[in-house]
């Protein structure tokens, strides 16, 4: 049951979708690992569409009966011809490059290797399926946000600046290229083009969270405040948003902004939509019941988050772990506090 492949520009900050995290958490339960290696695929029940699996999503399949397979975490069914096992997988997408080498084979397999961390290789496939087609906006697109994911940040405007060059003048792409500037610390900049996202739609919920970044970085802590809940408001499932709300909640410098009751409602809420699988997520749910008075649960949090953590993020946890263990808050003493590794990044959640 294949779907033919649309040129949908995917924002990086929504990569993390509540249908792809519900995909990925499954792996805590038992049952047989599957990829996805359609662009988009049906969950169904009965003859009705449930919800969606995108390219590269990983599912965790408990039963199969006529060639549909059952998506536990979705309680709904996907069709075998838009899956393969989890073990194979890598060699599927080389078989199609390796048969078909165009670009829709070589971004398809730089998708599936992005969703592995196999950063290099999957630049060198959206190079190469740029090559092939030079106009291609959602080849460009990726590109540009690995650029950045890279640290390439002149290289990510590049990509940017050609997809509106050809065109594609879309909130997608103004927030993507405005992300970049994020990256590189240029906030003004990054807000001009954040501001241009919603010129052409107000509603876009990711250039709302991703202003309210920015100004948070700025030290601009009211209307960073007012950028998440308004992003939350239009997309309530919106994780990221939701930490970074629970994160200023709880930590900010300035006494009148924090409140640690909503911060633990919103961290709360970031970390169901993760399946409480991010390092980040837990940590800022530490800090928000350390805030409300919670010191046990903070602890409790704290200890997951560390465990979860890479080495670069595990020492900051850790002077909040003993904050708590004193019965102490922490608190964030400026925009820029180097040991405020939770408050989260655009990145996307491959």
């Amino acid at each position: 049951m294949r779907t033919s492949a649309t040129f949908v520009l995917l924002i990086a900050v929504l990569a993390s979708s509540t249908d792809r995290n519900l995909a990925d958490d499954t792996e805590r339960e038992a049952g047989q690992p599957y990829t996805v290696i359609e662009w988009v695929a049906d969950v169904r029940v009965g003859g009705d569409v449930i919800g969606k699996v995108r390219l590269a999503d990983r599912l965790l399949i408990t039963e199969e009966t006529n060639g549909w397979l059952w998506f536990a975490a979705r309680k709904g069914w996907v069709h075998h011809s838009d899956t393969v096992p989890f073990a194979e997988a890598a060699e599927h997408f080389d078989t199609a490059v390796a048969d078909k080498p165009s670009a829709e084979t070589y971004h398809q397999r730089a998708v599936f290797r992005l969703r592995q961390n196999e950063l290099e290789p999957a630049l060198a496939d959206l190079q190469e399926a740029h090559r092939h087609d030079a106009k291609n906006p959602a080849v460009l697109n990726d590109l540009g946000n690995l650029h950045r994911k890279l640290g390439q940040f002149e290289k990510a405007l590049g990509d940017f600046d050609e997809l509106l060059r050809l065109g594609a003048k879309t909130p997608e792409v103004y927030t993507n290229r405005g992300l970049v500037h994020q990256a590189a610390g240029r906030h003004e900049q990054a807000l001009a083009d954040f501001s241009a996202a919603l010129e052409l739609d107000e509603k876009f919920a990711p250039a709302w969270e991703a202003g309210g970044s920015s100004r948070y970085a700025l030290g601009d802590f009211r209307k960073a405040r007012e950028n998440f809940r308004h992003a939350i408001r239009l997309f309530p499932d919106f994780a990221l948003a939701h930490n970074n709300l629970a994160w200023l909640l709880a930590t900010c410098s300035e006494d009148d902004l924090r409140d640690g009751t909503a911060a633990v409602t919103s961290a709360q809420k970031a970390c169901e939509l993760t399946g409480f699988t991010s390092a980040h997520y837990l940590d800022t749910l530490g800090a928000a019941h350390a805030e409300a008075g919670g010191f046990e649960e903070a602890v409790k949090r704290a200890t997951q988050a560390i465990e979860l953590a890479d080495e670069d993020s595990r020492t900051p946890i850790e002077a909040r772990l003993e904050l708590y263990n004193a019965g102490r808050p922490f608190r964030q003493m400026s925009a820029v506090d180097e040991t405020a590794t939770s408050f989260g990044s655009n990145e996307p959640r491959e």
